[in-house]
């Protein structure tokens, strides 16, 4: 039997945190949230994780390098980074992008193709 694949969700606005991570135990997936970019070091740092969701909306520098952070320390380790619509990467670093004005069956997709 496969085990469930295991998300680090980094969102700081806790209705979206609850929400988002509904959605995603739903689809069967491990989820742990957190509310910092800082929270995300540690918890990434202490647990294997397949994914790294980060809410680049608090400050999009600091998601960006906490992609770099995670895919230099341990680049099988997925990274989608959630933006709005219009929003540069300026880096190569996030293996998705998940725009915020998207709705939920387009989030979720999202996340099945990052673990693809």
């Amino acid at each position: 039997m496969k085990s469930a694949r295991v998300i680090v969700l980094v969102q700081n606005d806790p209705y979206l945190a609850d929400t988002r991570t509904a959605m995603l135990r739903k689809q069967g997936y491990v989820v742990k949230a957190v509310h910092t970019v800082d929270d995300a070091r540690q918890v990434c740092h202490d647990f294997a994780c397949d994914l790294v969701i980060v809410d680049s909306e608090e400050n999009y520098k600091a998601a960006l390098q906490l992609c770099e952070e995670i895919k230099t320390g341990n680049p099988e380790v997925n990274v989608a980074v959630i933006t709005w619509h219009g929003s540069e990467i300026e880096s190569d670093c996030p293996d998705e992008v998940i725009r915020r004005d998207r709705g939920p069956q387009e989030f979720v997709e999202k996340v099945r193709l990052a673990l693809a």
